[in-house]
């Protein structure tokens, strides 16, 4: 797969696809402005009109997955520096109390207006499809959890990965992925957690 840049790689796209292929996207949810409604809805769109203009029923099954598992903010050693070793400073956007009402996340906030956005898809191209899917939905999907627990335990296969990949310095004894636990701030510091 190589990349296709503006409408000139729309169009070399539209003549590759048959038009039922699943097609991922990803959002951060904390807003949704013009370079969010590019990416996830005219993108789509002009794809989509592309394939009908060569005869072909756009019939994609469009994922946009809602990234709630990305941390809020950023720790770890030198986080700009060592952009790949880096763990959540407070929390991840899950937890992130939403800007109007605190009894909700920032992902219940925003996931609406996002699903809401990419419905326009399925309105002007009704054989195709949207799932909005929140990355931590699918922590008891066996292949997601294998795949995590994996890279937890083998940090150096996902070292080795970005070494050959990436122009970024990487540290050695780098954590690339971690086990993110939330505990409320009113927890008793004393209390005994039974994690099992």
């Amino acid at each position: 797969m190589k990349p296709y840049f503006y409408l000139s790689g729309i169009r070399e796209l539209s003549d590759e696809l048959k038009g039922d292929e699943n097609i991922y996207l990803g959002i951060r949810p904390y807003g949704f402005h013009a370079g969010n409604m590019s990416t996830l809805v005219v993108y789509p769109m002009l794809l989509c009109r592309e394939m009908i203009k060569m005869g072909k029923v756009p019939r994609f099954n469009f994922y946009v997955f809602i990234n709630d598992w990305e941390q809020h903010r950023l720790d770890g050693v030198d986080p700009t520096l060592y952009p790949f070793n880096i763990l959540p400073k407070y929390t991840t956007w899950q937890f992130m109390p939403d800007p109007i009402d605190n009894k909700f996340s920032i992902v219940d906030y925003w996931e609406p207006v996002i699903s809401n956005q990419i419905g326009y898809l399925n309105h002007y191209f009704p054989k195709t499809t949207s799932i909005v899917v929140r990355n931590s939905a699918m922590k008891n999907i066996p292949v997601m959890k294998r795949c995590l627990l994996q890279t937890i335990a083998h940090p150096e296969i996902i070292l080795k990965i970005l070494k050959e990949n990436s122009t970024k310095p990487t540290l050695d004894k780098a954590i690339y992925a971690s086990a993110d636990c939330q505990v409320p701030l009113l927890l008793d510091r004393s209390a005994k957690l039974n994690l099992a």
